[in-house]
């Protein structure tokens, strides 16, 4: 059986992690707001559509090419 001063201890460690984790998560959802508010999300964006659509292109393309010539994957 535990004594009161191990509960005590085990108490603020629970209130100290829950601190860090309110901390953590209030700055996590401050930051979106942040970034679309940010004159360069727009810019950063559209330079990031091209890159993504190129990805998913290529692996499209990956997949129709092992199923019809194997293309050496195995």
């Amino acid at each position: 059986m535990r004594g009161k001063k191990e509960d005590a201890n085990i108490l603020v460690i629970v209130m100290v992690l829950a601190g860090i984790a309110i901390i953590v998560d209030g700055h996590s959802m401050n930051w979106p707001a942040a970034a679309i508010t940010s004159p360069r999300a727009p810019s950063v964006w559209n330079d990031a559509l091209p890159v993504a659509e190129a990805g998913i292109e290529e692996a499209l393309t990956q997949i129709q090419l092992l199923h019809t010539t194997g293309n050496g994957w195995s």
